[in-house]
């Protein structure tokens, strides 16, 4: 007896001729045969009409007129399909033939036209697939989800560690962006679409080298698959600030925490701080006319800064 398995693997013609032939006695052979279209005796249970096809068989099995009839079950969709992850990534319009043939292309199970009701599906979201009244190995149907056809970002990113200008305006806000003009920059030979920044989701960015290089940081961007998907590591740096601690900032108005420092360190640095970017620690207590030294952390989410910078604060009120 043929495995299951192997039967699925066949066109399912093929598979039906296969299961005859286990019935048949030599010299007759299921390839000599004419099948006729299946129907249905009840629920999976099908029957098809067989007789001698003169085109297929030696002269000398002319003579075996008549019909006879084979009974088999063919494979509900629902049932087979209902462990499956039935969302299928393609592009649009796509038939219920090419939707459910790569929803079986890991298991080898081939599709053919006259399995499915034909269809033209030209939306992405939920699809009724449909075994037709003539298909020789599906019942019923079974309902898909159609999803976006990413491209896989991975290979086509050549070069992915860039350099940044810390200008007045660099700012945690603005790093999405400019990663993703020098994403296209960097690849614009390999890019079939130029990246923008909804394309992507950025990662929690993580300590690459030491605070002074200018590849300091490593994040992971994680593509939507519209229409790039899979993740990518990217190369760039964050600002610091080793020199306040030879010469620190000078403040002297008083604060609530650290975090309320971001104005004031904006301006005396030549860059946008934000609260976002520092941790809120509280200002070490002193009294009017003493002077205290103590750093101010950024955090680590922040984009676009790394490190601490070292605060001198004398209080005047």
């Amino acid at each position: 007896m043929i495995a299951p398995e192997s039967l699925l693997r066949m066109h399912p013609l093929d598979a039906l001729r296969a299961q005859i032939g286990e019935r048949l006695k030599a010299p007759l052979q299921a390839s000599y045969l004419k099948i006729d279209p299946p129907k249905t005796v009840s629920g999976v249970k099908t029957s098809v009409q067989v007789s001698i096809d003169k085109s297929k068989a030696p002269i000398d099995l002319w003579d075996r007129v008549g019909t006879f009839h084979f009974e088999y079950d063919r494979i509900d969709l629902t049932a087979f399909t209902s462990g499956l992850n039935k969302t299928v990534r393609s592009s649009l319009p796509v038939t219920p033939q090419a939707l459910l043939s790569k929803l079986f292309y890991l298991y080898g199970i081939p599709i053919i036209d006259s399995d499915l009701v034909d269809a033209r599906y030209t939306t992405l979201g939920s699809a009724d697939v449909i075994a037709a009244d003539e298909s020789y190995r599906w019942v019923g149907d079974t309902q898909l989800t159609i999803a976006m056809l990413g491209i896989e970002i991975l290979g086509l990113i050549m070069v992915n560690t860039f350099t940044f200008s810390f200008t007045a305006d660099w700012r945690s806000a603005d790093v999405k962006n400019r990663i993703t003009t020098h994403l296209n920059l960097g690849n614009s030979a390999s890019l079939p679409t130029a990246v923008v920044a909804s394309m992507f989701t950025l990662g929690t960015p993580v300590v690459n080298g030491p605070e002074s290089a200018g590849n300091n940081t490593k994040i992971k961007l994680t593509f939507n698959g519209s229409p790039y998907e899979g993740s990518v590591d990217v190369v760039y740096g964050r600002r610091s600030f080793p020199d306040t601690f030879r010469w620190p900032v000078k403040i002297t108005n008083p604060v609530i925490d650290t975090s309320a420092l971001a104005p004031t360190l904006s301006t005396k640095l030549g860059c946008l701080i934000t609260s976002g970017d520092l941790k809120a620690e509280p200002i070490p207590a002193v009294s009017v006319g003493q002077k205290v030294s103590f750093p101010v952390h950024f955090k680590e989410t922040s984009l676009a800064y790394v490190g601490s910078i070292l605060i001198e604060y004398t209080r005047t009120a």
